[in-house]
């Protein structure tokens, strides 16, 4: 009987995955910080409209996680449809910037860093961490 990935192997992968985000740069709307109900642990959320060209990348990264690892992934990464029923991506990132940056407004943003971690193993075997920095208007 073969034996299945470690979990070395599935963090490889995922930071395989979630590589193309890491430098790109886009624009969000500041929504808010949250707890996370899994793992207690703070996020803010950035909301991405659809028509975004960075929606493309974000979704194919989603679709591939979800693909590869069903459930077991808290991908930092979410959708839901906005009251005009258009299809909206969140991005669930760090660091806090509740209290820099004004609820509800729009800013650009770059992607730094994308890190898997161990999960709870009750919700989520695995997940991955989305850092990113406001970039300042120009």
């Amino acid at each position: 009987m073969a034996a299945g990935p470690t979990p070395i192997d599935i963090m490889t992968d995922l930071q395989q995955k979630y590589q193309p985000l890491v430098g790109m740069k886009f624009q969000a709307t500041y929504q808010d910080e949250i707890t996370m109900p899994q793992t207690a642990n703070q996020r803010d959320i950035l909301v991405i409209k659809q028509g975004n060209p960075f929606v493309a990348t974000v979704s194919e990264i989603s679709h591939a996680v979800k693909q590869t690892f069903r459930e077991s992934v808290w991908k930092g990464i979410t959708r839901r449809e906005n009251s005009l029923g258009n299809t909206e991506y969140l991005l669930w990132v760090e660091p806090n910037m509740s209290g820099v940056i004004a609820e509800q407004s729009a800013h650009n943003f770059r992607v730094d860093q994308c890190t898997p971690f161990l999960g709870n193993g009750i919700e989520f075997s695995y997940g991955v961490s989305i850092k990113v920095s406001a970039i300042p208007p120009a």
